[in-house]
């Protein structure tokens, strides 16, 4: 009979952990673009970019990118906002053209909210 109240000790030790644990994991997670809103690393981002886009994408101010078909970076955002490249960073970037080919990339929700903080920071405001 003194294993009952024991366990149910246990038990109730057990709730509000499992409690937290079962709130936090139903919170709906921050899309990419309210992290980078709100804290997006654009030095990180810079260097992800810098290691993964660089050799074909101008990826700051310079006037053309080393590959005729890789728009510049600071120019993205004139083509569409830049928001919009959150579901295909999520899903896998890919492009049509083949000449040169570009790499299919998929980004983890950081790296997508790094990216998306850079390329606000490098984009032209005309």
């Amino acid at each position: 009979m003194s294993t009952v109240p024991a366990r149910d000790a246990m038990i109730s030790s057990l709730a509000i952990p499992a409690a937290l644990l079962l709130l936090l994991a139903s919170a709906p997670a921050a899309t990419a673009q309210e992290r980078a809103q709100s804290g997006g690393d654009a030095a990180a981002g810079a260097a992800l970019a810098g290691e993964l886009c660089a050799r074909c994408h101008a990826i700051d101010g310079a006037a053309a990118s080393p590959s005729e078909r890789a728009p510049p970076f600071p120019t993205l955002g004139e083509r569409y906002p830049l928001h919009y490249l959150e579901e295909a960073m999520a899903e896998g970037l890919m492009v049509a053209h083949s000449d040169p080919p570009m790499p299919e990339f998929v980004f983890t929700p950081e790296q997508i909210a790094d990216l998306l903080a850079f390329l606000e920071s490098v984009a032209d405001d005309s």
